[in-house]
């Protein structure tokens, strides 16, 4: 079960980003969305020019200055290593230093954290590279905008999902806010409840999928996030 959870959020956010991410059609297909927060203007990440670079795991804590958030978990908690990271970004394990920093950079998807619980629950963070006029034309209120719905469902149901349905709503880092969508679905009568959220870095947009399995516990995950400075 766990392997199809996995598949299903890698599926997922290759779709999702491949929607709105890359060409400067992006500027057309992105319309206001009822109820979304005016979050661009008030988020540190959204703002940030640093130089890009991975995120880094010590014990329990998830940080990423590029990205610009970090969290706190629980020992309960584990993260993929740095070699099961590589795989996911099918880079060869012998990679390493400058040479992986500068194939991460210049890659057009980035998995940059993977972290599960043995019930279940997990969460990644990923990375689209977006070339700058369509990053500048890009107004993260509306990221999640009726389009890019519909490209998540279609994702959640070419892996099995179904009874899909979605909810506007915003995530709050140290007052902070960040545009996010809920999800609920279902595969092979297991309930999935995600909470995505989007920040926008100076060279790539990064999402933020939190997946849970008994019940919709990702306030409480929200929680351990924090404003990288």
């Amino acid at each position: 079960m766990k392997k199809i959870l996995s598949l299903v959020l890698v599926t997922l956010f290759i779709l999702s980003f491949t929607a709105c991410g890359g060409d400067e059609d992006v500027r057309g297909t992105i319309s206001t969305v009822s109820g979304a927060s005016e979050t661009a203007e008030s988020s540190k990440a959204d703002e940030n020019n640093n130089e890009f670079a991975m995120g880094t795991t010590n014990g329990s804590v998830y940080e990423n200055s590029y990205i610009g958030i970090g969290c706190r978990l629980d020992s309960d908690w584990t993260f993929y290593t740095d070699e099961q990271i590589k795989e996911l970004n099918q880079i060869a394990a012998d990679k390493g230093g400058e040479e992986f920093a500068e194939i991460m950079e210049n890659a057009d998807i980035v998995y940059d954290m993977f972290v599960q619980k043995t019930n279940g629950d997990n969460m990644n963070v990923n990375l689209e590279k977006v070339n700058a006029i369509t990053l500048a034309a890009l107004d993260m209120s509306t990221f999640y905008n009726e389009e890019m719905k519909k490209t998540l469902k279609q994702s959640l149901e070419s892996v099995g999902c179904t009874n899909i349905e979605m909810e506007d709503t915003e995530v709050v880092i140290d007052g902070k806010k960040f545009v996010a969508v809920k999800i609920t679905s279902e595969m092979s009568g297991v309930k999935m409840y995600q909470t995505n959220f989007a920040i926008k870095c100076s060279k790539h947009i990064a999402s933020i999928c939190i997946t849970t399995m008994n019940g919709d516990s990702a306030s409480s995950i929200i929680e351990k996030f924090y404003i990288a400075e």
